[in-house]
C-alpha cells in the first residue's frame, strides 16, 4: 500500500490543477478584498457581501460578464449582466433602468 501514496498525491494534484481555472472571479462575485477578484478588478465592500467590479469603466469595455453602468452620482462601475433577477446572486435584483442591458444591483 505504501507504493500507492505517490499515485494518490499525483491524482490529487491533477484534480486541483484542473479545478484552478474554475476559481477565477467574475464581475459581481462576492469578495472581502481586492485580492479575491480577478486581475484589474476591485472589491466594492460597500455592497452586500462585496462585489468584484471595475471602476471607472466605459460602455463596451467591461469583461464579457459585465455591463458598464453610470450611476446617479456620475461614477461608473462594471456590473454583472442579467436578463432577470434569477441571473443575480442572493440579495441582488436585475435592474434595467440605467444601462443598455440589465445588471445585478443590491436590493433595497
Amino acid at each position: 500500500m505504501k507504493n500507492s501514496t505517490p499515485w494518490r498525491r499525483a491524482a490529487l494534484l491533477l484534480i486541483l490543477l484542473l479545478a484552478l481555472p474554475a476559481c477565477g472571479k467574475v464581475i459581481g462575485d462576492e469578495c472581502i478584498s481586492d485580492l479575491e477578484c480577478d486581475t484589474g478588478q476591485v472589491c466594492d465592500r460597500a455592497s452586500e457581501g462585496g462585489y468584484c467590479t471595475v471602476t471607472p469603466c466605459e460602455v463596451g469595455a467591461c469583461p464579457d460578464d459585465g455591463v458598464c453602468v453610470t450611476f446617479e452620482d456620475g461614477r461608473s462601475w462594471c456590473m454583472a449582466r442579467c436578463d432577470d433577477s434569477g441571473d443575480c446572486r442572493d440579495g441582488y435584483a436585475c435592474d434595467k433602468s440605467l444601462a443598455d442591458h440589465g445588471f445585478c444591483r443590491q436590493r433595497g
